[in-house]
């Protein structure tokens, strides 16, 4: 019998599916000679397939109006399983390397921008770690974020006299 996600092929290897499960599955198969095929033996194959994270760098704006934003986004663990950060995830977010013009909740993967920082492109060093996976697997990436300007709009003012019907606002 051949479990989900792995296929037993004619040449006598075993293909393991992308996104199948962490764990220990044993392929019991039989085997014949080609010139006396009334001569069999079974055997048991066991297959461990180890746990997966990729951690995918990326790149994201902070702007005014969007102050923060997730890095995880497009992690991913076993092959198809988004990386979620914080309690009840499946990760723990640890900041490597990160400039003091920004911030990383390791509860929610979310970067933040510091009051007053200086627009400009930043990188910081982030690892996850799978917390449900045995052996627990990490990787490490760098994600760009740029830190668009700020605009402030102040009230304008202008002096309009009945000689002069045009000024300029200040």
């Amino acid at each position: 019998t051949v479990p989900f996600g792995l296929t037993l092929n004619p040449n006598g290897t075993i293909t393991v599916a992308t996104g199948t499960n962490p764990g220990i599955y044993n392929i019991i198969y039989n085997i014949c000679q080609v010139s006396n095929p009334s001569v069999c033996d079974s055997a048991t194959a066991t297959i461990t397939v180890m746990p997966t994270i990729d951690a995918v760098s990326e790149t994201v704006t902070i702007s005014p109006g969007n102050p923060s934003a997730p890095v995880t986004n497009n992690d991913i663990i076993n092959g198809g399983t988004l990386a979620v950060p914080g309690p009840g995830g499946n990760v723990i977010i640890t900041p490597v390397t990160v400039p003091s013009e920004l911030t990383v909740n390791p509860n929610t993967g979310i970067v933040s921008v510091t009051p007053g920082s200086i627009p400009g492109t930043y990188s910081i060093v982030y690892q996850i770690c799978s917390v449900s996976t045995i052996p627990i697997v990490c990787a490490t990436t760098t994600a760009v974020i740029t830190v668009a300007p700020t605009v402030v709009a102040l009230p304008d003012t202008a002096t309009i006299t009945p000689g002069n019907p045009s000024a300029p606002v200040t």
